[in-house]
């Protein structure tokens, strides 16, 4: 494997201005996370409202039931980050500010996880530029300032890559189980990730096909112990929802819902909040044809069903129409918002996500070319654009994953930079 040459300058590569280079993105990404708050919140009064998160937080608190204000028992929201609102709230009430504070805080450390990630995989200072710009994003910036799971999910998303990487190097049953364990806090977290550990398993049987078919006994040992560790975690969670609906195994509801409106070419793949009022009369009245006059939301356990039902018939009664749909469903989770209110704001989020992705593609075939382990950060986009093809697509759900795509443009456009024609320039300021 080729070396990665640092980059930029004759430093020290660990050292920024007298700091460890961990330091230097922490206080920066402090900086530009409380700067971020500061402007989300006083100028464009970007402020957290009540949701369903804080609402089952509280209800914990008080010590009552899993429930919403329908009184339904929840099944789509998983209890990581209702779980970890009730610790804030416990320790420095239910406000929001502790709320924003934490999560400031959280993200920051984001960033110096991406740092040590990218780091070992390139160069400190790509690790350290990376983890500045994930911090400096502006579409992820958002939700700083709102009750929602994404920077919690992010926190141990970077946390699971990390993993990857150090059972890569040392591959043992204590590494398979930590591995498996952050698996089952992303699932508790978002629901959409519960298929992340079949997908993990598939990886490792083409692997033993095609190059450790004489390792095929330390494959199993090392998938068991995942499934292990990834079960210990989950498990409370599904025998709750078993002694609750007498279903079983019950992790989440709202995959037929996702699966069905992702897919549905009435409304062109999109939710409700992303329609038009005239397109959310439509998408209503095809809901309600399904689920019929049944009471309750498309989350329920039955509703939920159904769904998934009608989904599949749509698949097998418009193939050429939901293959389409799907092509489309690639590029919207680079490139579309969201919300139909932000629609007018298309044009400068797709500006601002090109300048990154196309320099990204680059660095991606640098990577490649130049044998650099980059199979842990590949197995992680592939799942993600697999998924959200498949269910649903936007922008909003890329997030936890453009620090890699932020990295990979970084790698590209260092590594366009060595051909260019300016050695007096880069005899001063280049790698060393």
């Amino acid at each position: 494997m080729e070396e990665v040459r640092d980059t930029f300058c004759k430093r020290k590569p660990s050292t920024l201005w007298g700091l460890p280079n961990w330091c230097f993105v922490l206080l920066s990404s402090l900086f530009i996370n409380a700067s971020y708050v500061f402007i989300l919140q006083f100028y464009f009064d970007f402020n957290m409202v009540p949701d369903f998160y804080s609402i089952l937080a509280k209800d914990l608190l008080d010590g009552g039931a899993y429930i919403i204000r329908l009184e339904e028992d929840v099944f789509f929201r998983p209890p990581l980050y209702p779980l970890f609102l009730a610790t804030i709230y416990y320790f420095f009430g239910d406000g929001h500010f502790p709320v924003v504070l934490i999560q400031v805080i959280l993200n920051s450390l984001t960033g110096v996880l991406i740092y040590w990630v990218i780091r070992k995989i390139f160069s400190p200072s790509l690790g350290l530029w990376s983890g500045i710009l994930y911090t400096l994003y502006p579409l992820g910036a958002y939700y700083l300032t709102r009750e929602s799971t994404v920077i919690l999910f992010n926190f141990l998303l970077i946390l699971l890559i990390m993993i990857m990487y150090q059972f890569y190097n040392t591959p043992n049953w204590r590494n398979a189980i930590v591995f498996g364990g952050i698996q089952g806090l992303l699932t508790l977290c978002q629901l959409f990730f519960q298929g992340f550990p079949i997908f993990i398993l598939l990886f490792i049987f083409i692997a033993i096909l095609f190059h450790f078919r004489k390792e095929v006994r330390k494959q199993v040992q090392f998938s068991l112990w995942m499934i292990l560790g990834f079960s210990m975690i989950v498990s409370p969670w599904v025998i709750r929802n078993y002694k609750v609906s007498g279903v079983f195994p019950l992790i989440g509801t709202g995959g037929g819902y996702t699966l069905w409106y992702g897919n549905l070419t009435l409304t062109d793949g999109k939710d409700f909040n992303q329609l038009s009022p005239k397109e959310g009369e439509g998408f209503r009245r095809e809901l309600k044809r399904i689920i019929g006059g049944e009471e309750g939301s498309s989350v329920t356990i039955r509703n939920d069903q159904k769904l998934y039902k009608e989904a599949i018939h749509n698949f097998i009664r418009y193939p050429k129409e939901t293959m389409i749909l799907m092509f489309k469903k690639m590029f919207r989770l680079w490139f579309s918002v969201y919300s139909f209110d932000m629609q007018k704001y298309q044009w400068m989020v797709s500006a601002i996500q090109a300048i990154i992705i196309f320099p990204a593609m680059l660095g991606f075939f640098l990577a490649l070319r130049r044998g650099i382990q980059i199979a842990p950060l590949l197995l992680v986009l592939i799942y993600f654009q697999v998924v959200y093809t498949v269910f649903n697509a936007s922008l909003r759900y890329s997030i936890p994953i453009m620090f890699i795509i932020i990295s990979l443009a970084l790698y590209g456009i260092v590594e366009t930079y060595q051909w260019l024609p300016i050695k007096a320039w880069r005899g001063d300021y280049g790698y060393r």
